[in-house]
């Protein structure tokens, strides 16, 4: 009996552990430019291929994030962006880079249709991003770019 349940909590744990790795671990690839930090690898054709951190944030916090993630304000189609700031007491840092051969109005399109798959599919997450064959968009927590 006793083997029994040692069999059921090593089993429990097992899977516990497989499916946090499963949500927090990413094959990282920079398509974008040597120096870029770790994007994920873009979705097939112009699918945003997404990952959301289990983590979330205070309600409200994302929209307010997401409205600092502005194609407009944050595309630079000669260089990738990575900056910081504070929205409703959370720090965070932002990632923003498009492919250098793709023109800058196509490039603010794509991060703002990044920001909506965000917005879709990582409701409140702490951590997001989404990348396209022209563009990834990152924010975290925590700095992971300089």
């Amino acid at each position: 009996m006793a083997s029994a349940s040692i069999s059921a909590f090593l089993l429990t744990n097992i899977v516990t552990i497989l499916l946090i790795m499963t949500a927090t671990t990413t094959t990282f690839v920079s398509s974008y430019k040597d120096s870029s930090p770790a994007c994920l690898p873009p979705g097939d054709k112009e699918v945003f291929n997404y990952q959301c951190s289990v983590a979330t944030l205070p309600g409200g916090v994302q929209e307010g994030l997401l409205g600092f993630i502005d194609g407009d304000k944050l595309v630079n189609p000669d260089t990738d962006v990575c900056t910081g700031d504070t929205v409703s007491g959370t720090a965070f840092t932002v990632y923003v880079g498009c492919n250098r051969k793709f023109p800058t109005d196509p490039c603010k399109d794509c991060v703002n249709g990044a920001r909506t798959v965000m917005r879709k599919h990582c409701p409140d997450a702490a951590g997001a991003q989404a990348a396209a064959r022209h563009c990834c968009v990152r924010y975290e927590t925590y700095k992971f770019c300089t």
